[in-house]
């Protein structure tokens, strides 16, 4: 993902002040009837509309398949394909601060997946 690459409509936003933090936890798969980035973008005015100042995407890095929880990263620094790709989670935070929503992410760097367990080639047995 390439910051600069994209044309952010809120370039200037800062966050809110922590105390006023109502924070909704939400997986990206499951939220909406789409389970992907743009499918949460359509539905944040609910949640503005229920006093939600924050929402903290459970993992959103590529894992293997096309749904799960997120906690079997693949590949730690890339959005998962089939919720939307780099460019749609951009346009979901930009539709966030655009409501006044901070974005948090829970990540998940301390273990790997099936799929994503590549230690063993940098490594002797």
């Amino acid at each position: 993902m390439d910051p600069k690459s994209y044309a952010w409509r809120c370039p200037d936003w800062k966050g809110r002040p922590w105390q006023e933090a109502v924070i909704y936890e939400l997986h990206t798969g499951t939220f909406s009837r789409a389970g992907t980035f743009y499918g949460i973008a359509h539905d944040l005015d609910r949640l503005v509309d229920a006093g939600i100042t924050a929402i903290e995407l459970l993992p959103v890095a590529q894992f293997g398949g096309n749904r799960g929880w997120g906690y079997d990263g693949v590949l730690l620094y890339a959005p998962h394909t089939a919720y939307g790709g780099p460019e749609d989670l951009k346009r979901l935070v930009d539709a966030c601060h655009e409501r006044g929503l901070m974005v948090l992410m829970d990540v998940v760097y301390n273990h790997f997946g099936p799929d994503g367990n590549y230690l063993h080639q940098y490594a002797p047995d």
